[in-house]
């Protein structure tokens, strides 16, 4: 991230952040902690959803532990006099959203490919100093973070059935086809 443009960049780690333990609102007030720590900031931009559970919940969590407004779904984000102007991706569209700063914004994979850093800046990065945070830096203590257990994530299950309505003309198909529909209370 820093050999792509970021001024600096921060770790957080330690054995009670195991990302099997943590849900949506224990990553949420882990990272308000850690943000709070950086101190001032303008924006805050978050993935969509985590690609394990699909939930959509951290930055959400986040913007309101953090007591800013948040923007969904980005395609487009421009910061102007102040001012946040955000392009949100709708199923039939878009629409153009502003909110004051600070604000977060979680992006969409519409906003676009990460540009790729060159060779020089790689090695650039890797000679800048991390800082890294863990639980005592944070003022965290890993029983307040827990706050769901998981039981069990499985996919939907669909029962699906299909029945083949046979007919020598389509007139007499069409007839068992009304006949199968009003039978299951279709029509």
């Amino acid at each position: 991230a820093v050999a792509a443009g970021a001024d600096a960049s921060m770790l957080v780690e330690g054995d009670i952040f195991d990302p099997t333990l943590l849900d949506s609102a224990a990553t949420a007030s882990l990272l308000a902690s850690a943000v709070e720590k950086i101190g001032a900031y303008d924006l805050i931009l978050c993935g969509r959803q985590a690609a394990d559970t699909n939930a959509g919940l951290v930055g959400l969590g986040l913007a309101a532990l953090l007591g800013v407004p948040a923007v969904t779904l980005a395609q487009k984000v421009e910061v102007k006099d102040g001012r946040l102007k955000v392009e949100r991706v709708l199923p039939d569209g878009f629409e153009t959203v502003e909110a004051p700063l600070p604000a977060l914004v979680t992006v969409s994979g519409e906003v676009g490919d990460l540009r790729y850093p060159s060779l020089q800046a790689i090695k650039a990065a890797k000679a800048l100093p991390q800082t890294v945070l863990g639980p005592a830096d944070l003022g965290l203590d890993p029983e307040s973070l827990r706050r769901v257990e998981t039981v069990a994530l499985a996919a939907p299950s669909r029962e699906r059935r299909c029945d083949i309505i046979q007919g020598d003309t389509p007139e007499e198909a069409g007839r068992n086809l009304a006949l199968a529909l009003r039978r299951d209370k279709v029509i």
